[in-house]
């Protein structure tokens, strides 16, 4: 899956977009306008912890580490902007 946001690299841990990744695996991102980042996945909601987000650029990022683990999937990312899921 091809993902618009560049990937971010930060002390040699990658952050991905919260709303590319849950938007492509059929996830819907809501904020309240204030810090907290829901999302709506398989049948729960996932509250986002803005202690370990970034906002760039009007974006949000997340570990892909924290993502995987909250989606349970494999998230692999490949050269440029392309990541790969599986369980």
């Amino acid at each position: 899956m091809p993902i618009t946001h560049a990937p971010l690299a930060v002390f040699s841990e990658f952050y991905l977009p919260v709303r590319e990744v849950f938007t492509a695996l059929g996830g819907k991102v809501s904020w309240d306008n204030v810090q907290v980042t829901t999302v709506a996945f398989e049948g729960r909601d996932i509250i986002i912890d803005p202690q370990i987000s970034i906002l760039h650029n009007d974006t949000l990022y997340n570990l892909a580490s924290t993502l995987a683990g909250l989606v349970k999937y494999h998230l692999v990312l490949k050269s440029g902007n392309e990541i790969h899921f599986w369980r």
